[in-house]
């Protein structure tokens, strides 16, 4: 999924398009299922509120890969 960051573009605008999608598990989950971690660089992981500035987030950690993923339990 690609998506196009903006100023505006938030962690929640972007699970919500993959929630969107019409097709493979998208399809079975729902918003509180899934959340967007940041991952790399030296904060490990973790996981992104849900009024993260994605824009604002790559100009901190460039190098960082964005995973959409359960919570552990």
């Amino acid at each position: 999924m690609a998506i196009q960051l903006t100023e505006e573009l938030k962690a929640s605008d972007v699970l919500a398009r993959f929630l969107s999608q019409e097709s493979g598990v998208a399809q079975t989950l729902k918003k509180g299922d899934v959340f967007l971690y940041e991952i790399g660089g030296n904060i490990g992981e973790r996981c992104l509120d849900d009024d993260t500035y994605m824009k604002d987030l790559y100009q901190l950690n460039p190098n960082a890969e964005w995973v959409i993923k359960s919570k552990p339990q």
